[in-house]
């Protein structure tokens, strides 16, 4: 291929051939001149950045300057440690719960002596339902690192301050169990010979309402006070033997009959835990046992069931 050029007055021809050869050589010049064209203006709008705006330039070229890689370092650094700094304070708030739900626990060993019925395992056939909303995954986009961070601070700080007021209501859901006659009236090992209810009866075998729990022991056992309050009565009381009653919150009434000695007197304030009398076999009794009921609101209950009379 060949093009004839004509120039000036005097119609000079200017003859150019034009190869295949050429025309490879001219693309590949004029790519190559783009090429560099490209990372120079790259190179110089990434300088400008840098200076400009750091964050720019890292999303532009993944790269920073020292200075402004080292701040962003720092940055992270700072926001780490105080992730750790939360994370522990964490762990603080849930070993407080945990205390506090061993101590719920501890309180509330009568109601566990109540023989309560299990549910079977669940079943595919177990009636399932509600409505269907469909799980988005808008919130599982690539965040950046920075925004990453403060977000796992912000759910730290939220998840921290749910744990200090599930604490806060567990603390004022102890203190009021303390106030329950919910614990044992002996501490050391015994066994329950007779649970509330009708049973037939030990002397003339016929049946009768038991008002109470029998535990069994060894004569002088401490026998404790399952609440605080104070003594309503401390003498004898025929069938009952040595008995000792205590008044408690909310209109409770605790019992403690057959004692071999009491070591209360009436109008005593006394604590949870404290010793009233020992284990008997005053009145009317077949052998060494403590004979223990509560009362609420003048009616007699079933000492396992005081937490369930509260919630009716």
């Amino acid at each position: 291929m060949q093009l004839i050029w004509v120039s000036g007055p005097t119609a000079r021809l200017k003859i150019f051939s034009i190869t295949a050869r050429k025309a490879v050589w001219g693309v590949g010049l004029l790519a190559s001149a783009l090429v560099l064209l490209g990372f120079l203006c790259h190179w110089v709008s990434l300088r400008v950045a840098i200076q400009i705006d750091p964050s720019l330039a890292q999303t532009m070229g993944g790269v920073t300057s020292a200075t402004e890689q080292l701040r962003l370092e720092a940055g992270y650094r700072d926001k780490l440690e105080a992730l750790n700094t939360q994370y522990t304070d964490l762990l603080i708030s849930v070993q407080h719960l945990e205390t506090d739900k061993n101590e719920i626990a501890e309180l509330n060993k009568m109601e566990s002596l109540r023989k309560q019925s299990h549910l079977d395992g669940a079943s595919v056939l177990d009636g399932r339902g509600g409505p269907f909303k469909a799980v988005s995954f808008a919130n599982f986009k690539r965040a950046t690192l920075d925004a990453g961070l403060d977000a796992a601070l912000q759910d730290a700080d939220y998840l921290k301050e749910s744990l200090g007021f599930i604490h806060q209501r567990w603390r004022q859901e102890i203190d009021w169990l303390k106030t329950l006659p919910t614990g044992l009236p002996i501490y050391a090992q015994a066994r329950v010979s007779s649970t509330f209810g009708v049973r037939l009866d030990p002397f003339t075998h016929r049946a009768s309402l038991h008002e109470g729990l029998d535990f069994v022991g060894p004569i002088g056992t401490p026998v404790m006070a399952s609440a605080p309050g104070v003594v309503t009565r401390s003498e004898w009381a025929g069938a009952y033997g040595n008995l000792v009653e205590v008044s408690h919150a909310q209109g409770f009434h605790s019992r403690y009959a057959h004692l071999n000695q009491r070591k209360v007197a009436e109008g005593d304030r006394i604590t949870r835990g404290s010793e009233i009398g020992t284990l008997g076999n005053t009145g009317r009794s077949t052998g060494p046992h403590l004979h223990y009921e509560i009362m609420y609101k003048d009616a007699v209950i079933n000492p396992t069931q005081v937490l369930t009379v509260l919630r009716k």
